[in-house]
């Protein structure tokens, strides 16, 4: 039982050489990666793998709130051409000061193997197609699954085509994969001015009913020399939309604490229907404007296509 083990979640691998692309889909890119903690690999039959895990939490190498998290694997390989993974996690409490926010999320991925011939010469030699699916969402402390201005769940797909030639040498893949989440539940943190996941940004706050909506399409040429040298060649568009704001809306701020430095000598106070987590924020965006942060209105934003 290896105890401090990273489990990958998902279709890709730390390798590059075993990667059918260079860069994930938006989906892969705001799920896990790895979990620290114990897990047990029971394999009842020579197809299949049922591997339970007791972890710190999500992605995390210490607890979120003093809280672990539970989760597991489940792998099955019932002929050489198809394997299906199904990853599931659950229990953890993992948003930093809100203790009773549990999230529950599921990862699984289907891999097809539809053609096989490693007698061809430089024709094709194999052809595959891969697809995963994504959900999940946090409930408690002011936050839902279902509805609700403070709806903080997740939802993706990604496919991806690939076909080899050449006695595995030469590869193309095509795919892409698609996000839609409304209130940023997972959505990775852009590192401005040196943010992370626990400083926040006033640039790119992740509150709920914040959406983050993304898709992304990308082909891939890939020259595998040897074992250790891969080249690659990567055409990529991505269109994320999202709604934005610098910091907590304004207009979310009762009117008995109005952010403005002359009102910072009185703590906000939770006002009729308001959730913790609102309250939470809004002691944040009091603290901006006490800190001279300016404090601005949501707007919704769309990005033109990103090509590379």
């Amino acid at each position: 039982m290896p105890v401090s083990s990273s489990l990958t979640i998902g279709l890709f691998s730390y390798y590059n050489y075993d990667n059918w692309t260079y860069q994930p889909s938006y989906v892969s890119s705001n799920t896990p990666w790895f979990f620290n903690g114990a897990r047990v690999q029971w394999f009842p039959t020579n197809k299949l793998k049922i591997e339970p895990w007791f972890i710190n939490g999500w992605q995390s190498y210490a607890k979120f709130n003093g809280h672990p998290g539970l989760g597991g694997q489940v792998m099955w390989e019932p002929k050489e051409w198809i394997k299906v993974v199904a990853n599931q996690y659950g229990y953890g409490q993992d948003n930093l000061g809100l203790p009773k926010t549990q999230r529950i999320h599921t990862d699984d991925s289907v891999e097809l193997r539809l053609y096989n011939n490693q007698n061809n010469g430089m024709g094709i030699s194999k052809f595959a197609v891969s697809v995963t699916g994504d959900a999940g969402c946090q409930y408690g402390g002011g936050l839902t699954c279902t509805g609700g201005p403070n709806k903080s769940a997740f939802l993706g797909w990604m496919m991806y085509n690939r076909v080899w030639w050449g006695h595995d040498k030469y590869a193309l893949t095509l795919g892409g994969g698609q996000m839609n989440n409304p209130g940023r539940y997972l959505t990775l943190l852009p590192p401005i001015n040196g943010a992370f996941a626990a400083s926040g940004s006033p640039y790119f706050t992740e509150n709920p009913g914040q959406k983050a909506h993304m898709w992304d399409s990308t082909l891939t040429f890939q020259y595998m020399a040897e074992q250790y040298i891969t080249w690659w060649l990567r055409l990529a568009i991505v269109t994320p939309t999202f709604r934005t704001s610098r910091a907590v809306a304004a207009s979310r701020l009762p009117a008995a604490t109005p952010a403005h430095p002359d009102n910072m000598s009185a703590p906000p106070v939770a006002q009729p229907g308001q959730t913790t987590w609102q309250l939470q924020k809004q002691t944040a965006a009091v603290a901006s404007a006490a800190s001279g942060s300016p404090t601005f209105v949501a707007a919704k934003r769309r990005c033109p296509p990103v090509l590379w």
